[in-house]
């Protein structure tokens, strides 16, 4: 089905929730707008045309290294495909309120990937930019690292409380609350629905227990909303059998959707067999637009190849230009090559 029909039927279908149609109109709106001359309130170019040559706008936030920067080989790959890429770098070390507000001008950011950079970091970045689902990206190929034909995906932002406590009458106790709402659970479903039909038109649900009710809420509203990607195959299985499989043979899933609780487990054992090293993973930050977050995850050491695989993924994830994306992937793979 042609993206536009898809969006259209989402629109239309009754019983459709005010998240979808607010989904569907920025989908279609941020592709749309990148073809026109935009200004901010100071009159800064943000997008435009000039001849043949489409111009966007991207953030690179790097830790100060010093040597090859990909970014660099990258637009002048690009400029010789007829699109302009502007690259404004930024040291992720002081970010500023004023730099915050700048980046949610731009068409995505790509942050290097290096040890100095953590998860709670990026993670804050992403809360700023309203992108909600986090996805990790896993090679189950080591001949082809850039194929990356395995994601898991999550929500950022559920909340959780815990405690402690001590009575006299049963002595020390703990609790633990987990909290979900039908929006952070469709916002993130639906991102792992556009990535399955980008890949291979498979997503599974891999939740803890079925009698949990945050498990039952999950199962209930991903089923829902498959009506509106008829050309996925749903799946649900209990995150045990998943990290068993997974452990045998990642190959067997395209895109797994879980919640935060069991990400981390399902990343973990997913690493066992991933050729970029043990916690190394491409991940991407996305929301209802096409604007993104894209980087390195637990890098133990700064490699230029983690930022070239997080530049195809912009590429397939922020931007329509196929051409490029090929050509990227394609200088990545002579160069592991050689």
């Amino acid at each position: 089905m042609c993206q536009s029909k898809k969006y259209y039927n989402i629109l239309v279908r009754q019983g459709a929730s005010e998240f979808a149609r607010f989904f569907v109109f920025n989908k279609i709106f941020s592709k749309y707008i990148k073809t026109q001359q935009v200004f901010d309130g100071k009159s800064n170019l943000i997008y435009h045309r000039c001849g043949d040559i489409m111009a966007y706008k991207i953030a690179y936030l790097h830790s100060n290294q010093k040597g090859i920067c990909p970014v660099d080989e990258f637009t002048t790959l690009a400029k010789s495909k007829g699109v302009d890429f502007i690259v404004q770098k930024f040291d992720i070390r002081s970010i500023s309120n004023e730099i915050l507000s700048q980046l949610r001008t731009f068409d995505a950011v790509i942050i290097s990937g290096s040890p100095e950079i953590h998860e709670s970091l990026i993670e804050s970045l992403a809360a700023n930019l309203n992108l909600y689902a986090k996805c990790c990206f896993k090679s189950t190929n080591s001949g082809n690292l850039t194929a990356q034909n395995l994601v898991i995906v999550t929500d950022t932002f559920s909340s959780e409380n815990g405690g402690f406590a001590s009575t006299k009458e049963f002595g020390r106790e703990a609790y633990d609350t987990l909290k979900f709402s039908e929006l952070e659970i469709e916002r993130t479903a639906r991102i792992a629905y556009e990535l399955a039909e980008k890949m291979s038109n498979r997503i599974t649900l891999s939740d803890t227990h079925v009698n949990l009710k945050t498990a039952n809420l999950w199962r209930k509203i991903v089923s829902d909303i498959n009506e509106d990607y008829p050309s996925c195959m749903l799946d649900f299985e209990n995150i045990f059998d998943t990290t068993r499989k997974l452990a045998e043979d990642p190959s067997q899933y395209s895109v797994i959707l879980a919640d935060h609780n069991n990400f981390h487990a399902l990343s973990g054992v997913a690493d066992l067999k991933n050729p970029l090293g043990d916690g190394t993973s491409t991940i991407a930050y996305l929301g209802e637009t096409t604007v993104g977050i894209y980087g390195t995850e637990r890098a133990n050491v700064y490699a230029p190849l983690f930022d070239c695989i997080a530049i195809s993924k912009m590429l397939e994830h922020s931007f329509d230009l196929p051409v490029l994306y090929k050509a990227w992937t394609d200088s990545i793979q002579n160069l592991l090559q050689m």
